[in-house]
């Protein structure tokens, strides 16, 4: 069973939230510096981690599709390429 937060989610700065309702937030990328107060390492780090954290559903869902394919014997994962292919420039910051 898959409880997880519909996709698709978006990166906004540091956090990941859901496009359907933007106001929950399903991560934010930050460390605790052992003293209570929450900062953010490293700019381009933080973006590039929540980046890729935001296209976990479409990872998902290509996998999915790859899966499926494979299992019904198709001889093309034509379909399951373009969709992964779509994802890595997203969590690259190509698209």
């Amino acid at each position: 069973m898959n409880n997880h937060t519909p996709g698709p989610w978006r990166r906004i700065g540091y956090g990941v939230y859901s496009a359907f309702a933007p106001e929950r937030r399903i991560a934010l990328v930050e460390w605790e510096d052992g003293y209570g107060v929450y900062k953010v390492a490293d700019e381009k780090e933080c973006i590039a981690n929540a980046a890729l954290i935001s296209v976990v559903p479409e990872m998902y869902e290509a996998l999915t599709e790859f899966c499926r394919a494979y299992e019904n014997g198709e001889d093309s994962g034509a379909k399951a390429y373009a969709m992964a292919k779509r994802v890595f420039a997203k969590a690259e910051g190509r698209k």
